[in-house]
């Protein structure tokens, strides 16, 4: 496994599907695109897990989950 394939976190969702994340996506997509998120890794994972709203996302397959009250700003969302 290489470096950019480290798991850094590992969560299950309200439905109890598990959602992992991996070192690479977090570098060189979350964090690129949003660098004010680069030290919120436990929130983040934590929407996942507690969201306090969920919708659909666009894509087939996929939603959007929101917490208030974390990371930079008024509401933090994982999709």
């Amino acid at each position: 496994m290489s470096e950019d394939d480290r798991l850094l976190g590992a969560v299950s969702d309200p439905d109890d599907r598990a959602v992992v994340l991996l070192a690479r996506i977090w570098e060189d997509k979350i964090v690129r695109d949003h660098p004010e998120l680069g030290d919120q890794l436990q929130q983040v994972l934590g929407t996942v897990t507690a969201p306090d709203h969920v919708e659909p996302d666009p894509r087939v397959g996929r939603r959007r989950c929101y917490r208030r009250r974390v990371g930079p700003s008024n509401w933090l969302w994982w999709s």
